[in-house]
């Protein structure tokens, strides 16, 4: 029953956005954790446009996830964002390119892993 409404809770928090200044309005008073997913589907064409579009709204986000970037591994370099750290997956193919990015907040990684190390240790006290 518990998990129930758990998932409940879950999905109605989820929300999808055709545009950013639809999802700052929304969100731009809010404290909690945010996640930005979009799928570019190539990086190197649309990063300019998507600083573009992630200028306003890029302060109030905490990890901002790429997909469909197409990009190498010799590239990733390239794409960074100022107070966020990269993440990637990148799988070289044949004839494909296989890329997630995910930009994680400097400050939030901080949290993020103060958070972990308290769960740690309450876990360890428990055995």
């Amino acid at each position: 029953m518990e998990t129930d409404f758990i998932e409940k809770e879950i999905k109605s928090n989820f929300k999808t956005y055709r545009i950013c200044d639809a999802w700052l309005a929304d969100h731009k008073y809010e404290s909690e954790f945010s996640i930005f997913h979009i799928n570019i589907r190539s990086l190197r064409k649309h990063w300019d446009q998507l600083n573009i579009m992630l200028q306003k709204s890029l302060k109030y986000l905490d990890c901002l996830v790429i997909s469909e970037t197409n990009i190498r591994k010799s590239e990733t370099s390239l794409y960074k964002l100022e107070n966020f750290e990269n993440y990637f997956l990148v799988r070289e193919r044949v004839k494909q390119v296989v890329a997630l990015l995910s930009l994680l907040r400097t400050s939030t990684k901080a949290v993020l892993k103060k958070s972990l190390q308290i769960i740690e240790a309450k876990a360890a006290l428990k055995q």
